[in-house]
């Protein structure tokens, strides 16, 4: 700790120094202030930040003294006494809680730089009710950024103050974010008003009054528009968006001949203004769309192929017939549904054909529109399943299927292809049906070893004993896959036949074949194979260790096993991750004295998965004394509470509770405060006689947020507080001066004028609110 740490640490420790400094015999405060003013000058950094902290820790009877000297002749004390007073006026409106979310938030918002606002201004939005005041100037900020990011906070508190500078920047020339800004007005727009938009798109740059139209339409917040004002949008690109969707979203259709107008094969924005168009149900000629249907982005060319009107030329249909092989699937899907919807009838061999050569989606598409002329299709499909080749089979099976079911195509079990009875297979078993049923059947003699034995695990999913016998010849496949699914299945449906083969997968070398075994186990809750189990823990195949883990919780949930924890507390140091997690839960919760050691470490070594669960297991075996040796900063919490729980369900012995009493006061005098103010947090709870000592001492704490938890650890040990929170209510921190009101105002009526005159005199308008709606002024 540096010199200038401590002698804050020590200093702060004292009682308020102008108080001090009072009751010297004869000693006038004002006198010990002139004395640390004067050293703000001194060569020494040392004494000039003592006398800074002094003047600081004085409170507001240091403030007219601090006032004067920033008019002193020597110019440093004059420079360092402005700042000093600048400094204290502001920390006194910044809570601690906001201090430990943003340390530096005195630093930003004094003469940070904007990107230093702006990531206060967010963290800020946490603190929302202390933070209030900051934010609202923040929004005033002359950074937008941090001016937006301000806005985002007030708008997540469902505040709408912040809607006058947002409606501002939106309307600026370069706004950050700007369609975080809309978004923001447009689910606002209960606060919005026509008036207030058109006193922005009046004065706002070309873009301004876009993104204003735009606002409207969103928001759908009309205001009046000349037609003269949009027309002179419509041909900058750059103020198009907003326009058309102002037009659009108002279906103001007298403006489709000039957004038309602007409607180019160049224009960056050629989509949206097609798709404006179609909004307003406005026909453009198929001469002016087909330039569109050659357009180098799909998405215009997949709007202009549904643009298209019925009677459209010759050269424009054979455009679009070029476009049932565009690279792009929805391009080819609209293409021939625009076919289709202009030739009819005429279409069908197209359709046909197009059917034939795609795949995915505009095969299904072509599907779907061919089954709407049924017994033409269909004539057709019968044909193609006697093609020749297997591709064209499939493909006719598979519109014969789409129209008269499975039961039509069921002779293709027999199909010389493959590849076609693979289909079939496919289809059988995407329903449940008899005829599905009994195609499948006919594939469970197929020739091709794949599709016989997809058939026939199909069949043994059904249940039915001869279907799952049938899968036994597989469990010994060299082929591994047919091996690992039949073995899969059978494990599932073979019921007590399936114990044999259990206890080979358990010996089978494959970590996926013993994983099947020990989740098999583990559904039947048989903790026969547990002790193996212990060793899988630590095999390389994650799974195999996550099923060994959750098989073995489940054994010893059954049956007390100590030798098997054992086994399993030896394999601690070697596991990690979830293994570890698993086999630490079982130790913890299966264990006895034994394996206190094995927990501590675990502890100590920060490998522990559950640390709550390590520290009850340790207090239930070794007693809460045994606790207090697992402290850490950052387990404190943890620890006292459990020790608190450990002494009220089971009073100590006076050498034990001596003891605890000990190791707790030691606490206090922790480096950290969060370590301090955790003790506070549980000392009430807990069997220490210089509890009220602790608290009554740590609320000259230097930690605000100590101080803060010393005042209600106080309250609730009943300590004689009353003229330390008459004095606290000048404290530095707003969030202590509120718990020192609330807190007097409920243990001593006398102090109600002392309330009054610290009202009177606060800077922070949310704490003023608190107070008062606490002592009902």
């Amino acid at each position: 700790m540096g010199q200038c740490a401590v002698l804050a640490a020590l200093v702060s420790f004292l009682p308020p120094l102008w108080a001090a400094a009072g009751q010297a015999a004869g000693a006038d405060p004002q006198d010990a202030f002139e004395d640390w003013i004067e050293r703000l000058g001194s060569d020494d950094i040392a004494a000039r930040e003592d006398a800074a902290l002094r003047l600081r820790r004085a409170g507001r009877p240091a403030w007219p003294a601090l006032r004067r000297a920033t008019r002193a002749p020597d110019l440093e004390v004059a420079a360092r006494a402005r700042d000093l007073r600048e400094s204290v006026a502001l920390r006194r409106r910044l809570s601690f809680r906001m201090l430990e979310s943003f340390p530096t938030a005195e630093a930003a918002l004094r003469n940070g730089p904007p990107a230093a606002r702006a990531a206060l201004a967010r963290a800020m939005g946490a603190h929302l009710e202390e933070s209030r005041e900051f934010l609202r100037e923040l929004l005033n900020d002359s950074d937008p950024e941090t001016a937006l990011t301000a806005a985002e906070a007030l708008y997540e508190a469902r505040t709408s103050e912040w809607i006058p500078r947002m409606l501002d920047l939106l309307a600026s020339e370069c706004p950050p974010r700007p369609r975080r800004i809309a978004e923001m007005l447009s689910t606002s727009r209960a606060h919005l008003t026509g008036k207030e938009l058109r006193e922005r798109y009046v004065d706002a740059s070309i873009d301004g009054r876009s993104r204003i139209l735009e606002l409207s339409a969103a928001a759908q917040v009309p205001f009046a528009v000349d037609a003269h004002e949009v027309l002179e949008l419509l041909p900058d690109p750059r103020a198009r968006a907003g326009a058309v969707e102002w037009i659009v979203s108002y279906n103001r259709r007298e403006f489709a001949v000039p957004l038309e107008e602007q409607l180019t094969p160049t224009a960056p924005d050629a989509l949206e203004l097609l798709q404006g168009l179609r909004r307003l149900n406005h026909s453009v000629l198929a001469e002016r769309l087909t330039p569109f249907l050659k357009h180098a982005e799909e998405t215009v060319r997949e709007q202009a192929v549904q643009m298209l009107p019925d009677d459209a030329d010759p050269a424009t249909e054979a455009v679009v017939a070029t476009l049932l092989q565009d690279a792009s699937t929805s391009v080819r899907q609209r293409a021939i549904a625009a076919l289709v919807r202009r030739r009819g009838e005429e279409a069908r061999e197209t359709l046909l054909g197009f059917f034939l050569r795609q795949d995915g989606d505009p095969r299904d598409t072509a599907a779907f529109l061919l089954c709407r002329q049924r017994d033409w299709t269909a004539e057709r499909a019968r044909a193609l399943v006697r093609d020749s080749d297997p591709e064209r089979r499939l493909r006719g099976a598979d519109l014969l299927a789409r129209l008269e079911g499975i039961q039509a195509v069921r002779e293709l079990a027999g199909d010389p292809s493959e590849l076609v009875r693979r289909w079939l297979l496919s289809k059988a078993l995407a329903t449940s049906d008899e005829a599905s049923i009994n195609v499948v059947r006919r594939l469970a003699t197929d020739s091709s070893p794949a599709i016989r034995f997809d058939a026939i695990r199909a069949l043994a999913r059904g249940g039915k004993a001869e279907d799952v016998e049938a899968l036994v010849p597989w469990l010994s496949s060299a082929e591994f896959t047919f091996r690992y699914h039949a073995a899969e299945t059978y494990l599932r449906q073979g019921g007590e036949k399936a114990r044999d083969l259990v206890a080979q997968l358990l010996d089978d070398g494959d970590a996926s074949l013993q994983c099947l075994a020990i989740t098999a186990l583990q559904e039947r809750a048989s903790p026969e194979a547990a002790s193996r189990a212990v060793g899988m823990l630590c095999d390389p195949d994650v799974s195999l260790r996550r099923a060994a883990g959750a098989y073995l919780e489940q054994a010893l949930g059954s049956t007390r096993d100590p030798a098997l924890v054992a086994a399993v507390t030896n394999l601690l140091d070697r596991l990690e991750g979830e293994t570890l997690s698993q086999a630490a839960g079982i130790v913890i919760a299966h264990g006895s004295a034994v394996q206190a050691s094995a927990v501590r470490k675990l502890l100590a070594s920060g490998r522990a998965p559950h640390e709550g669960r390590a520290l009850d297991a340790l207090a239930r075996w070794d007693g809460p004394l045994a606790l207090l040796d697992c402290l850490s900063e950052e387990r404190v919490g943890l620890v006292l509470e459990r020790v608190a729980d450990a002494l009220r369900a089971q009073p100590p012995d006076d050498a034990t509770r001596r003891a605890i009493e000990d190791r707790i006061a030691g606490l206090a005098s922790a480096e950290s405060p969060r370590v301090r103010r955790t003790l506070l947090r549980y000392l009430p709870d807990l069997p220490c006689r210089a509890g009220m000592r602790i608290a009554s001492e740590l609320l000259d704490d230097p930690d605000a947020s100590v101080r803060h938890a010393a005042v209600r650890a106080a309250r609730r040990l009943s300590a004689p507080i009353v003229p330390r929170l008459r004095l606290m209510l000048d404290d530095e921190d707003p969030e202590l001066r509120l718990a020192a009101a609330l807190a007097l105002f409920e243990i001593d009526p006398a102090a109600a004028p002392d309330i009054e005159e610290m009202l009177a005199r606060e800077e922070c308008d949310w704490i003023r609110r608190r107070v008062t709606a606490a002592v009902g002024r």
